[in-house]
């Protein structure tokens, strides 16, 4: 019996991806560059993004890794898009308690130019927790037409906070932990 690696797994699958891959006439053959090692930046890579369905856009993003109220904070986004033709419009909103500077977030790529567009988003941190920035990318390609993908960059300021607990969460005699909700039932 023949153990099969990681690397001979990999493999196939780039072999297997080429394969099936190789018929889609809008397909590039380009990888986003790797990016230096800094201790002062996180770098998420476009092998941790999750794919969905739409458009074929993958990306990957740089921030800083200490994060304070108050700070001006800029996230260096790449995304790589397959196609050879057509328009990129990236336009970015924020969940949470930050606020993107003035002309930033709103971006339009000339897809034709190369399939790697750079966008920094600058915003400012207001206050503790978890925020996003959410990412909505409409890639119109000549051939295709509209296709949409969005994602959003979670946004960490401060030490991570354990949620509070549900108002209705109460210890039963047997020391069961439940939430107890009000309900109305109607029977007919």
């Amino acid at each position: 019996m023949r153990k099969l690696t990681i690397l001979n797994l990999a493999g196939v699958t780039i072999l297997a991806a080429g394969i099936l891959g190789s018929n889609i006439s809008y397909a590039k053959t380009s990888q986003l560059t790797a990016v230096p090692v800094d201790a002062e930046r996180i770098y998420y890579s476009d092998s941790q993004s999750y794919h969905k369905p739409g458009s074929p856009i993958r990306y990957a993003y740089s921030m800083p890794k200490n994060i304070a109220v108050g700070d001006i904070v800029t996230i260096d986004l790449t995304l790589l898009t397959p196609f050879q033709s057509g328009d990129l419009r990236v336009d970015c909103t924020v969940k949470g308690d930050v606020n993107l500077i003035a002309n930033s977030g709103q971006t339009n790529f000339n897809m034709s130019r190369g399939n790697e567009h750079e966008m920094p988003v600058t915003f400012t941190v207001n206050s503790l927790g978890r925020h996003y920035i959410q990412v909505q990318a409409v890639s119109d390609a000549s051939d295709r037409g509209p296709s949409f993908r969005a994602f959003s960059i979670p946004v960490q300021v401060g030490p991570k906070q354990a949620p509070a607990p549900h108002p209705g969460l109460q210890r039963t005699a047997s020391g069961d932990m439940v939430i107890s909700l009000k309900a109305i039932e109607d029977i007919k």
